[in-house]
């Protein structure tokens, strides 16, 4: 007998009621089954034989290699078998042209039919792995939704109560079952909330006032740290014009007002906001909290040192001055791949003449740059007059691609 197609079947979140008859006739029809422990519950295989998936997914693999070569197997996944499934691994094993795959409807859908909220404007991911430097990259100025259970939960919410900590919540346990359970809270609240045990999707909403892309410096929270004002700030990150996977370093980054910016543009990337003023770090860390931004890494150290111990990026932000100029911009440089950029700001001619001289070294690099001179309106009392800032130069620095 010459080996059939391996048929994929999503069974639904859990109740034969939102079974899909394609899939039931799928199942009817199958010489051997593989599955998990609630799948087979709500197909026991009978006399036919068949195999529970477990944690061995290699030797679930080899079992379904085994039969199918005598049996018409069918495999059944939870909910739908594209969404966060065994899927990726039996492409890889048998070839995508060996399997009919069969949809079924996702936990996710359910969750969200419940509750009435349209799925392209969600975020979502799984975290049954546990892992939770995977929750960082997720853009929480939109829903998220999270495939899980309760000690998921627990820890997703442990993770993101310090940045989160207002945002409201639902949690959706055993959907579909009669213990079905949905629970509304926020993730402050939760810390003290009994809890059922068992599958659940969560479902954080976004802040209750959106976050604009472009702050104003009243956004953020101020000390003694100096902040690179509005007026420059998105100037650079215009010029910058970070990818939304990017990998960013804030060097000096002072409020965190331009790592925070950076934050905002990148949901799926990183912004590692580095300064060797430990009231500049502590006051990036409560900036990037006050927005919620757990794509935020914040270092304390000093360049070009702590270089070492950065990944590497597609776009630098530097500001201040020092002694050690031409070496905090050449090892940036330095670390820069194909299409990379530098943004850098001045405020003294001693640092424009040593960026200067460090950009026309490299034959790798084009480089423009600009003098920024903005003046607010003040009101004294019944006048008004113009407030100058001081002048800032803009350089920015581009390795070419090969």
């Amino acid at each position: 007998m010459e080996p059939g197609k391996i048929k994929v079947v999503g069974i639904g979140p859990g109740s034969p009621d939102y079974v899909l008859p394609l899939v039931k006739q799928a199942v009817d029809q199958a010489q051997c089954l593989v599955g998990g422990e609630r799948a087979l519950k709500l197909f026991p295989p009978g006399d036919r034989p068949f195999m529970q998936i477990g944690k061995d997914l290699t030797a679930v693999l080899d079992y379904i290699e085994e039969k199918r070569k005598t049996h018409q197997v069918c495999v059944l996944l939870s909910g739908d078998p594209c969404l966060y499934s065994l899927l990726p691994l039996l492409n890889t094993r048998f070839g995508a042209t060996t399997l009919e795959v069969i949809p079924g409807i996702s936990s996710l859908q359910l969750a969200l039919a419940r509750l009435g909220m349209p799925m392209q404007n969600v975020t979502f991911s799984s975290f049954h792995g546990r892992n939770v430097e995977s929750l960082a990259p997720l853009d929480y100025t939109r829903p998220v939704a999270l495939l899980t259970d309760t000690a998921g939960i627990r820890l997703a919410a442990k993770r993101l109560l310090p940045s989160l900590g207002d945002r409201r919540v639902h949690l959706c346990f055993w959907l579909s079952y009669a213990n079905e359970d949905i629970i509304s809270s926020s993730l402050a609240e939760m810390e003290d909330q009994s809890l059922p045990e068992g599958p659940a999707v969560m479902i954080i909403y976004p802040a209750a006032k959106p976050i604009t892309r472009f702050l104003p410096d009243s956004a953020f929270i101020r000390g003694r740290v100096p902040m690179t004002k509005e007026e420059v700030r998105h100037l650079m990150i215009a010029l910058g014009d970070p990818s939304p996977t990017a990998v960013v370093w804030d060097i000096g980054c002072g409020t965190g007002s331009i790592a925070c910016e950076a934050a905002l543009l990148t949901a799926g990337g990183k912004v590692y906001a580095v300064d060797k003023n430990p009231d500049a770090v502590e006051l990036t860390e409560k900036n990037a909290g006050r927005f919620g931004l757990l794509n935020v890494v914040v270092k304390l150290g000093e360049a070009p040192a702590i270089y070492d111990f950065l990944p590497e990026p597609d776009l630098i932000f530097i500001g201040g001055s020092g002694p050690n100029r031409d070496e905090v911009i050449g090892k940036a440089l330095a670390r820069l791949g194909p299409g990379g950029k530098l943004v850098l700001t001045a405020i003294t001619l001693e640092t424009v003449a040593t960026a200067h001289r460090v950009f026309n070294q490299r034959p790798d690099l084009e480089w423009d740059g600009r003098l920024v001179s903005a003046a607010r309106l003040e009101h004294l009392g019944a006048l008004t007059a113009l407030q100058a800032a001081n002048p800032v130069f803009i350089l920015r620095a581009r390795r070419i691609m090969p």
